[in-house]
């Protein structure tokens, strides 16, 4: 095969990358409905190709947003790192990410950390942690497998040029949410020092102990909990399409516990003020939800800019100048570059493709955004403002093409 080749060795086992990049590395073995344990393997492991999507739905959105995603396991919890060319110790950036707790894969080209770990001179990460109601049903499986990726991290990045000490927790969307729930999550602490978040449904962070015991007493009513995992995510679809359920995302995402998430973290802005965090919006935000895949019939702009205003730039705002007010060191942009789609706008997710330059390489990331001067002069800048960021600077939000910066307190 072509490509230099390098192997590291990591408490788990030996692996081999290629390039720079090291895919598809288990982080933990998945037990249904219970917490990730540590993975081991014997040998050396090559690292050449990206581990297995969450099981999933294959709905219309899913395309467009992540590509056209693999056959799903159960055994998914797989991450993949890309490092400098040059020896660090290099901060690391963590990335988790979006899909409405539903669908998505970190193998997705849209996600490439290659370009980005370049550019700033970082170590990424990004990772599959379970979704759907294998990864939220009962507990919050998913958020404790965000937590072990955080551990795995701490105790392995220094064999990929990655320094420990400086770690920044980013996402996007769910993925973003995911970031805001861990800042209050008891089991994360002291595991990130600096966080991001790309539009995080906030009002969806945590959600109600009561509608999520409804949803798993109804979904048990469909469905064995032993059942094969094609045959979970088929019920979870179906129950979608009931009368108590239809038009709803359902229950299944980070649910309040007192062991993983005792608070929402709207109701906590002020959680561990200590670490600095640079967050933001999408100009047009549910243009993603509704224009992405045609609805019949069309939604009208005063709704798109309502769901906007209510799920994502509002709260945003909000938690933003609370955290500030609260003392916490934050950075808070909207990001206006919009899609070469006029239909789109400034829509959400267009943010991930313009981070990690992916635009260049992936079919995925044209969805959003295609590759010409002002898109890759508003990437360049964004990957360097990022990385002040990621390297403990102020990122100077305020000298991005592209972005609209808000001082806050």
């Amino acid at each position: 095969m072509p490509g230099r080749s390098a192997s590291v060795e990591l408490a788990g086992g030996r692996v081999r990358g290629r390039d720079g990049a090291y895919l598809g590395i288990p982080y933990a073995t998945a037990q249904r409905f219970g917490a990730p344990r540590r993975a081991t393997w014997s040998g050396e492991l090559e690292a050449f190709a990206p581990g297995p999507p969450a099981p999933q739905p294959k709905r219309p959105i899913s395309a467009f947003a992540h590509g056209v995603t693999p056959p799903g396991a159960e055994d998914c919890l797989t991450l993949n790192v890309w490092t400098p060319p040059e020896p660090g110790p290099w901060p690391v950036l963590v990335w988790a990410i979006g899909g409405g707790w539903t669908i998505g894969w970190a193998g997705s080209s849209i996600y490439d950390g290659a370009a980005l770990a370049r550019a700033a001179n970082v170590v990424v990460v990004n990772f599959t942690y379970r979704l759907g109601s294998l990864g939220w049903v009962g507990g919050n499986w998913g958020l404790l497998d965000h937590v072990a990726v955080l551990e795995w991290v701490r105790e392995n990045i220094a064999a990929f040029g990655g320094d420990a000490s400086r770690v920044t927790l980013g996402g996007q969307s769910a993925g973003a949410a995911n970031v805001a729930d861990l800042l209050v999550c008891p089991a994360a602490e002291g595991l990130f020092g600096r966080a991001i978040l790309h539009s995080p449904p906030l009002p969806e962070a945590a959600n109600d102990p009561e509608r999520s015991a409804r949803w798993a007493a109804d979904l048990w009513e469909r469905v064995a909990r032993d059942a094969p995992a094609d045959e979970v995510v088929a019920a979870h679809e179906a129950l979608l399409r009931e009368d108590a359920w239809r038009g709803t995302r359902g229950a299944a995402w980070p649910t309040l516990d007192a062991a993983t998430l005792p608070v929402s973290p709207l109701d906590a802005p002020d959680a561990r003020p200590e670490i600095p965090v640079l967050v933001g919006t999408t100009r047009d935000e549910a243009t993603f939800l509704f224009r992405a895949v045609e609805r019949d019939p069309p939604v009208p702009d005063e709704v798109v800019r309502k769901v906007t205003a209510e799920l994502f730039t509002e709260p945003t705002r909000r938690w933003a100048f609370q955290r500030a007010a609260a003392g916490g060191e934050v950075h808070l942009f909207r990001l206006d570059h919009p899609s070469h789609d006029p239909r789109l706008g400034a829509l959400h997710t267009i943010d991930v493709p313009l981070l990690f330059g992916t635009f260049r390489t992936s079919d995925v990331a044209r969805h959003y955004v295609h590759d010409d001067a002002r898109t890759r002069e508003v990437s360049e800048a964004m990957q360097t403002a990022w990385g002040r960021f990621l390297h403990g600077d102020d990122p100077g939000l305020a000298t991005v093409p592209g972005i609209v910066y808000t001082s806050t307190p």
